[in-house]
């Protein structure tokens, strides 16, 4: 499948289910209009209910996709890793073929000068001359 495709379906399924988190979350957080004592980190305050609810849904979507991008960024490294090994393999394997395609075989014990000698025992028939 091609990184575009796999970049649409999944934009489209983010969109999808930003429609399924939202709507709910804007129907319950404006149904919700009351005010409520906030209390964070040494602050107070008294804000509506539904501007709570809404900060605590974009709070949670920010630290889900900062997660979501570590995660991505550390496969992508891997990934990078492995591709770079894999050629590392393959370059290696290639000078290797290439250095036995030109290796020299050895010569053989007997030199090209030197003429085969055979023994006949002497029961064979004497062969005839070419």
């Amino acid at each position: 499948m091609a990184t575009t495709e796999k970049r649409r379906r999944g934009g489209s399924l983010g969109f999808i289910i930003g429609i399924a988190v939202g709507i709910p979350a804007t129907i319950f957080a404006l149904s919700n209009l009351e005010s409520a004592d906030v209390e964070f980190l040494g602050w107070q305050a008294e804000v509506p209910l539904w501007a709570v609810i809404g900060l605590s849904l974009l709070a949670g979507i920010v630290i889900g996709m900062g997660v979501l991008l570590a995660v991505q960024a550390r496969r992508r490294r891997e990934r990078k890793r492995e591709v770079k090994s894999a050629r590392k393999r393959e370059q290696a394997q290639r000078q290797l073929e290439t250095a036995e395609a030109t290796t020299v075989p050895e010569p053989s014990s007997r030199s090209a000068a030197e003429p085969e000698v055979t023994t006949r025992s002497t029961d064979d028939p004497p062969r005839p001359s070419a």
